[in-house]
């Protein structure tokens, strides 16, 4: 409208609108025309009520006045004028008959109340489902409420599952960092430890050999001082001194030595040699025995007087030797040393055994077996008896026995024992006291039968006191009258029963030592100990070792308990570990699967939504199909009220024929006045009736103007509004979207940082820890190696110690022994004037076979030594080893706690993802939240809706009653212009045939042209009609004579429609469009014959 063209075009269609020729054409075709020259509704709507507007009033015609005008002459027609008339009209009404049979009578036709029924039935359905949809919707909703909670409700649990099961995992975390603590504290002890234990044990095997050094330096000082007491001891010693007892005469005699026992009663009794075992034992005892038989022969000579003080002094030496003193081991070696060292000089020391010199307090050591008993000696054939010392050779002395016999109880409870016996039944016997064997005064004369047999008489405690038996006090030899009576047979078996009973005693003192060396050697091997003397170091070194060992199995036990713990805990950790993973996919796929499952429910509410979404602008779609049926029923009111204006133009021609016949008749003046008084009084009526109608009509229109303007205006406004609203929403909705998209953005931006940070810590963190661990291992490593260099060096100085040690104890033992040999190689020249010396060679021998004897101690202790440095390293390198294991458990519980680390950093990672995916579901939930929420809003507004419709609908069913009543109102004036019509029609009958009459009576062929002009001038000088014809009803068959005059009305305002615009030239281009308006014709139809004229 704003540009001058749809101005003009405006400006026509207000003219086409406003003339009266259109007017008579109904609306919708004049809507359609304009519509069809590309008006659109606002300007049709804009055009038609300036139209209505500026539309001028319908001129009618004035009271028709009877003016005079003179009586043409009369025309009569032929046949030929009533054969035209007749097949035109015929022609005509056919046409128009079947033309108002299928375009009018359809629309004249008031609609049914079954249709105004069904239209409503339909709106309720529509309504009905409507509120189902909408009932279904909230139950959707409602459904769709319940499952976020449900989901929600799952997540929180979840997340309370995972967060309870994160704390599980870091108290377990915690608890094997702290048992990684405590192993580590204790494998750091243990190192600190093996040290500690080593120098221990460094420093026991050194104070034991200290120990033993001052032991043996002990045994030299006291071999040493016994020589030295031996040598100094002289034969003139008065007082009897309470020694040990010595051997007697008569045994020494026949001792394999190079000294024998004098006949002579001056020389004092001998001490019994021992023997050497040097391998040569058979020669040593044949040379013995020969040199033994020589010095006996050269030995007899007569007593000397000094010889009964000393047999009178022996007993008494014999008997004041102290009762209540023990025999120990060191004792008895004592005494066989003193006899070797006697037994090697070259002449027996004449006063050595003649009175006992003063013995030296001997010091009990604490670990001297003073009870080990020796092992008896072999059975011996009784040759004593027979022996013819049995015979006393003197009266004057009495005969004494050499030793008591024994009581019975000593001579019928022996006790044999084993020639060897282990370390605890030696340390058991240490603590059993021995009982004093009571000695007897000595008899003055042996005798052959008080001589004991030392087989047949066990003892009580076994070889000591047989020995002791044997190395008895001093035995007073029997003075002989002459060498004559000595029987040298009886000497010789002597002699022999001697060598026999003294290599019982050597063989016994043989086994006896070498039960202790072995006793030794195995403590020595066993034991930082050298001998069996050291009970108290023994008892605390196998106490000790026993705390140690069971020290070291408890630490053991305990630590294979724990590692078992710790295995069993990393297991515990594993399942844990395996069992949340697991539990954590399960929760994932089952948050998965309701996830899905949601969205599920969200499109299903969604396209619920679009359905309802469907439906209601179907609902919108059905209002307006309401409304458009309602502008039809407004559009019919039109029809019918152009119907009415139609009928009112018929009865105005029907009036203006009445007017032609009344001035044609002459003789029906007085008729025509009355019809022109009654015509008044109609026209009266008409007058009255049309100006109430036409006020009607107006007052119909303008509240039709009103109403389609209000609602035109209210719909622009709910348009409007709508739009402004969805528009507004979308904007605010975008706008949040765009927000929420950005801080989701941002904050997922910064969680990425902080995990980025984070990750970059734990690395830095972890390569520290790494670079640490390696540095410790390598310093281990370092400190091990520094160990193992200082232990291999400790080791090798030690054994060079060792070494020097036992050279020196070597050099120290030869020298010791050559000064006893120096010294009894002394002794031996000081005694040669008496008694032919022992040759240098037999001295060589015992040189060397003392020699060979301690060199292989020296050896048998080097040997121990070995096996216990052996047994130190292979301890050394156990703990090693153990210690390589150790820290090989720790480096693999190590890694085990890396391992679980990592996993525990894979499950901060997984419980991270979940924590997202919550948030990220929680989100979606504010968003279904929202769309819910915004959809209540959508119901409501769409109930809002529905109840402005149901309003509106309500209005319209009003209005369409209101039209209804307006509708049967025109019915019922239709009817009375029927009636009227009716009545008119007769009157027209009679003047028609008045008419007939009267033409009848006019020339043939004359009249027709006159009454075509007169016709033609009558209708010039009639207004054009305002409205196209149409019928007043509908046929009825009531009569034929009544179908037969409407037929005749329209055809006689066709044929003057016809003719007016044929005779004017400027008209006949409009003749189409104006018979398409008369006849009814769709745009179709009138555009088809547009085309063929």
């Amino acid at each position: 409208m704003s540009t001058p063209d749809r101005q003009e075009l405006l400006r026509n269609a207000v003219v086409f609108l406003s003339d009266p020729k259109s007017q008579a054409s109904p609306l919708a075709q004049r809507i359609q025309f304009l519509e069809s020259k590309g008006l659109n509704s606002q300007e049709i709507d804009i055009a038609l009520r300036q139209s209505s507007n500026t539309s001028a009033p319908v001129s009618y015609p004035a009271p028709y006045s009877v003016s005079p005008f003179p009586t043409a002459p009369s025309t009569q027609w032929d046949w030929r004028d009533y054969f035209i008339t007749a097949v035109v009209s015929g022609t005509i009404t056919y046409g128009a008959v079947t033309l108002f049979k299928k375009y009018l009578l359809p629309h004249l036709q008031p609609p049914s109340t079954t249709a105004y029924e069904q239209d409503r039935d339909a709106l309720n359905a529509q309504f009905d489902a409507a509120e189902a949809l909408l009932k279904e919707i909230q139950a959707e909703t409602a459904l769709v409420r319940a499952a976020v909670e449900e989901q929600k409700e799952k997540v929180d649990k979840t997340t309370k599952d995972i967060e309870l099961v994160v704390t599980e995992m870091r108290g377990s975390e915690l608890k094997t960092r702290d048992e990684m603590r405590e192993i580590r504290d204790e494998v750091n002890t243990i190192r600190e430890m093996l040290p500690k234990m080593i120098d221990r044990n460094k420093e026991a095997q050194a104070q034991s050999l200290a120990e033993l050094q001052q032991e043996l330096k002990s045994l030299k000082a006291l071999l040493l001082s016994r020589g030295s007491m031996s040598i100094s001891s002289s034969p003139s010693t008065p007082l009897p001194t309470p020694g040990r007892p010595s051997i007697p005469a008569w045994q020494l005699a026949a001792a394999p030595s190079p000294m024998g026992s004098t006949t002579e009663p001056s020389t004092p009794s001998y001490t019994l040699p021992t023997a050497v075992s040097n391998g040569k034992g058979k020669e040593v005892d044949i040379q013995l025995a020969e040199s033994a038989l020589s010095n006996l022969r050269k030995s007899f000579a007569p007593p000397r007087s000094a010889s009964p003080g000393t047999s009178s002094r022996s007993p008494t030496s014999g008997v004041a030797r102290d009762p209540l003193q023990k025999s120990s081991l060191e004792e008895r070696l004592r005494a066989t040393f003193t006899i070797g060292d006697v037994s090697n000089g070259p002449t027996p020391d004449v006063s050595a055994r003649a009175s006992p010199a003063p013995r030296a307090p001997t010091i009990e050591h604490p670990l001297s077996p003073s009870s080990t008993p020796l092992p008896d000696s072999p059975s011996l054939p009784p040759v004593l008896e027979e022996s013819p010392l049995d015979r006393p050779e003197s009266p004057e002395v009495a005969p004494q026995p050499l030793i008591p016999p024994l009581t019975p109880t000593e001579s019928e409870s022996p006790k044999p024992e084993s020639p060897a016996k282990d370390d605890s039944d030696i340390m058991a016997e240490e603590h059993i006291p021995e009982e004093p064997v009571p000695q007897d005064p000595l008899p003055a004369e042996p005798t052959a039968k008080s001589i004991p047999d030392p087989a047949a008489e066990p003892s009580v405690e076994g070889e000591p006191v047989a020995e002791e038996s044997i190395a008895g006090g001093p035995i007073v030899e029997e003075p002989f009258a002459s060498g004559e009576d000595v029987d040298v047979d009886a000497l010789q078996e002597r002699l022999k029963l001697v060598e026999q009973r003294f290599a019982d005693v050597s063989t016994s003192f043989k086994r006896l030592q070498a039960e202790k060396l072995a006793a030794d050697a195995v403590l020595r091997e066993l034991t930082p100990l050298e001998s069996l003397q050291e009970s108290d170091a023994l008892r605390d070194y196998l106490q000790n070792m026993s705390a140690k060992a069971k020290m070291s199995q408890e630490e053991i036990m305990r630590l294979d308990v724990k590692l078992e713990t710790q295995d069993e805990r990393i297991e515990e950790m594993r399942d844990t570990h395996r069992l949340e993973s697991k539990s954590q996919s399960e929760l994932i796929d089952s948050l998965r699967s309701q996830l899905n499952e949601s969205e599920a429910l969200l499109k299903a509410s969604q396209s619920s939504l679009s359905q309802n979404g469907d439906d209601i602008s179907k609902h919108k779609a059905e209002l307006e199909r309401m409304q458009a049926e309602v502008l039809k029923i407004r559009e019919v009111a039109k029809d019918e009220e152009e119907k009415r204006t139609k009928a009112i133009s018929l009865l105005k021609t029907v009036r203006q024929k009445l007017v032609k016949s009344e001035k044609d008749k002459e003789e029906a003046l007085r008729q025509a006045s009355a019809l022109r008084e009654q015509e008044k009084e109609y026209k009266e009526r008409d007058a009255t009736e049309k100006s109430r109608l036409r006020k009607d009509v107006d007052t119909a229109n303008a509240e039709r103007e009103k109403a389609v303007t209000g609602l035109k205006a209210q719909f622009d406004k709910e348009i409007a509004a709508l739009k402004d609203r969805y528009e507004k929403e979308l904007a605010s909705q975008k706008g949040q979207f765009e927000l929420d998209a950005v801080t989701t953005k941002s904050s997922h931006t910064k969680e990425l940082s902080m995990k980025n940070s984070h990750i970059t810590q734990l690395q830095s963190s972890l390569g520290s820890l790494t670079e640490d661990k390696n540095s410790l291992f390598d310093e281990l490593q370092l400190r091990q190696a520094e160990l193992e260099s200082s232990q291999s060096l400790l080791e090798s100085i030690q054994g060079q110690n060792t070494e020097l040690q036992y050279q020196l104890r070597e050099l120290e033992d030869r020298v010791s022994f050559l000064n006893e040999e120096l010294l009894d190689a002394q002794r031996g020249r000081a005694d040669l004037p008496r008694e032919p010396g022992v040759s240098s060679e037999e001295v060589a021998r015992l040189l060397v076979a003392s020699e060979a004897k301690y060199e292989a101690k020296v050896m048998e202790l080097q040997r121990g030594i070995a096996i216990i440095e052996k047994e130190r390293n292979d301890t050394e390198a156990e703990w090693s080893r153990k210690l390589r294991e150790k820290v090989k458990e720790t480096e693999e519980l190590k890694r085990a706690l890396g391992a679980t680390v990592k996993s525990k950093e894979q499950d901060e990672g997984v419980v991270n993802q979940l924590h997202q995916e919550i948030s990220e579901l929680r989100k979606e939930l504010e968003t279904q939240r929202r769309q819910v929420d915004e959809l209540r809003s959508q119901l409501n507004q769409a109930q809002v809706a529905e109840n402005d419709a149901r309003s509106h609908q309500s209005e319209y069913t009003a209005r369409i009653t209101t039209l209804e009543q307006n509708v049967d109102e025109g019915k019922s004036r239709e009817a009375q212009l029927r009636v009227s019509n009716k009545t008119l029609r007769e009157e027209l009958r009679k003047v028609q045939s008045s008419a007939a009459l009267l033409e009848r009576q006019r020339n043939p062929g004359v009249g027709y042209w006159t009454t075509r002009g007169e016709s033609v001038q009558s209708d010039a000088q009639s207004p054009p009609p305002s409205q196209s014809p149409s019928p007043a009803s509908s046929p009825r068959p009531d009569s034929a004579m009544s179908n037969k005059n409407d037929e005749e009305v329209n055809l006689e305002y066709l044929r003057n429609v016809v003719l007016q615009f044929l005779e004017h030239k400027e008209m006949r281009p409009n003749l189409v469009k104006v018979l398409s308006i008369i006849l009814r014709f769709t745009p179709q139809e009138t555009r088809r014959l547009m085309a063929k004229v």
